[in-house]
């Protein structure tokens, strides 16, 4: 029996993912907007139960749980790998306090009582650190030369920042410190700000002079169960030492020996034996800190990224080429912060029908397809609004892509709950519908009417000695005689030659498409690759000596034939 179509199961994929075919399509219809639903319609759905395998790039962009009953695709958090000027970055992503350390290996990390929070308690990342309030605070101290803080080392620019979330702010409490041989920086609470004091750190170019003590205070109000950025900001050119808050200047102070712009500069010095201390008597959460050799002009306060992520799926394989890709679904909402935790803002199927979601957040979708799968990767990708019909965008292979941007303050970001990707395969043309046949001396004469389907480009005409077996006679191939199948191309007559008289022929047609004269012409096997349909009713013949031969290029009528 002749195969009547190499991809006869449901398509496969390039990636792990999940086929649904005629089991979602009223799902789908709901779904669905411009209510485009019809038989023979497939569906590959990326995210939710089918997981995110099928995301091969991720740029600024994670699985996040708790939004949905599956993992949803949100943007990170977290910040970029620390520039070079970085001394000293802890992010407390590692899950476990014993685990915390730092970007670089000029500091060790002692926790003592310190907990780990996890990714929904944290300002940017997948986690912080924890205090309950109790005495016992994680110590971080220099162990090398090149640390910034390493003993006896003058220092230039510096800055030092972090996130901080406190549970009630009481007074006294000591956010962080530095505590060496003759000198102390101390950072605690006071009547619900926050407030830095340096002594013995800004040391004169000469000995013997008084060192003075340098104070800081914040102007706003630190208020509780909510992040809060706080950076102390030193210029070692001008002596200018700064407190903001939110990337708000709050408090400045020269550290000159007149304490005013242009008087000579103190240079900070780190003393012997000193180390950090964070958190002791301090109740809440600590988040990002960073300490580098350089001042900052800007200060990163959002939570994510201005830039935003992106996403892109694998190649999909649909298995026929020519299929056509007609609506593709986006499910998910936005997330937007309040307090420690995210709000949760679900839109469903409908949450991306305009670009731009409340926050001002937003999600622009992109797609290609193609018949090559390498040279699909170069393709230009075609922008579209999930949830509605989609133009002229055929191909076996496709790929989707999706920009996510942050809300304007960046604390909200856009999610992705699923994909529903809905296809139709090419399928071959119908047969012809009437077919009729003449026998003549050595050949047979056929006609037919033309397939109902408009797409057709051709038509097959298969033959042999036995009953539903059309692959031709081999002494007839042997002796020179016609292979089956023969191309009529567009024709709907044709003259067979080279037929044996007195042995009895069965015939029947199938109508291809465009699909399969490209398939064909890249497999240069024509007739075993043809994108054809089904057979249409058989027919016997006998050719006979002596029977006419002139051949009639208009067939008698076919009604009764």
């Amino acid at each position: 029996m002749r195969k009547m179509n190499k991809f006869t199961e449901d398509p496969g994929f390039l990636l792990p993912g999940r086929l649904l075919s005629g089991i979602i399509p009223v799902l789908f219809l709901f779904l669905c907007p411009c209510g485009l639903s019809a038989v023979g319609e497939k569906y590959l759905i990326l995210g939710g139960s089918a997981t995110w395998q099928g995301v091969e790039k991720r740029h600024n962009v994670i699985e996040t749980e708790g939004f949905r009953p599956y993992p949803v695709l949100t943007l990170s958090s977290a910040r970029e790998r620390p520039a070079l000027t970085t001394d000293l970055s802890l992010s407390f992503d590692e899950g476990n306090p014993e685990l915390f350390a730092s970007s670089g290996a000029s500091y060790r990390i002692q926790p003592g009582m310190t907990a780990a929070a996890g990714p929904r308690l944290a300002r940017q990342g997948a986690g912080a650190a924890l205090f309950s309030g109790k005495s016992e605070a994680l110590n971080i101290e220099a162990s090398g030369a090149d640390a910034l803080f390493a003993p006896g080392n003058p220092m230039g620019s510096f800055s030092l920042e972090f996130w901080l979330y406190p549970q009630n702010l009481e007074n006294g409490e000591q956010i962080l410190g530095w505590i060496a041989q003759g000198q102390r920086i101390q950072c605690s609470a006071a009547r619900n700000r926050l407030q830095w004091d340096f002594q013995g750190f800004f040391l004169p170019p000469e000995n013997g002079k008084n060192i003075s003590p340098f104070r800081l205070s914040g102007l706003s109000a630190v208020i509780p169960k909510q992040w809060s950025h706080h950076l102390i900001r030193y210029d070692g050119n001008t002596g200018l030492l700064e407190y903001l808050v939110n990337g708000e200047v709050e408090a400045i102070v020269y550290t000159t020996g007149n304490s005013r712009e242009g008087g000579e500069v103190y240079t900070p010095t780190a003393g012997q034996g000193g180390f950090f201390t964070l958190g002791k008597h301090f109740s809440g959460l600590i988040d990002e800190l960073i300490i580098r050799g350089r001042a900052p002009e800007q200060v990163e306060a959002g939570r994510y990224r201005t830039e935003g992520g992106r996403i892109e799926s694998r190649v999909l394989d649909l298995g026929q080429k020519n299929s056509s890709v007609f609506n593709i679904v986006a499910l998910g909402g936005h997330a937007v912060s309040a307090g420690r935790k995210l709000q949760n803002h679900y839109g469903g199927a409908g949450a991306f029908r305009p670009v731009s979601l409340s926050d001002d957040s937003a999600v622009r979708f992109f797609v290609r397809a193609g018949e090559d799968p390498f040279a699909l990767r170069s393709d230009p990708w075609m922008p579209f609004i999930p949830g509605t019909v989609l133009p002229s965008l055929r191909g076996r292979y496709v790929q989707v892509a999706a920009d996510l941007y942050p809300s304007g303050d960046r604390e909200g970001s856009p999610y992705l709950e699923k994909i529903f990707l809905a296809w139709f395969p090419d399928e071959p043309p119908r047969p012809p519908a009437q077919i009729a046949c003449r026998a003549l001396d050595g050949a047979v004469e056929l006609n037919w009417k033309d397939s109902v389907d408009r797409d057709t480009a051709g038509y097959l005409v298969y033959f042999g000695t036995s009953k539903g077996e059309y692959f031709g006679d081999r002494d007839n191939v042997k002796n020179g005689g016609p292979v089956s199948p023969v191309d009529a191309g567009n024709r709907t007559t044709i003259r067979i030659d080279g037929l044996q008289n007195g042995r009895l022929y069965y015939f029947t047609v199938a109508a291809y498409d465009a699909a399969g004269l490209w398939e064909a012409l890249e497999e240069d096997d024509p007739p075993a690759f043809f994108h054809a349909g089904e057979f249409s009713r058989e027919l016997s013949v006998r050719p006979l000596e002596g029977l006419s031969a002139r051949y009639q290029a208009a067939a008698e009528p076919l009604a009764g034939k």
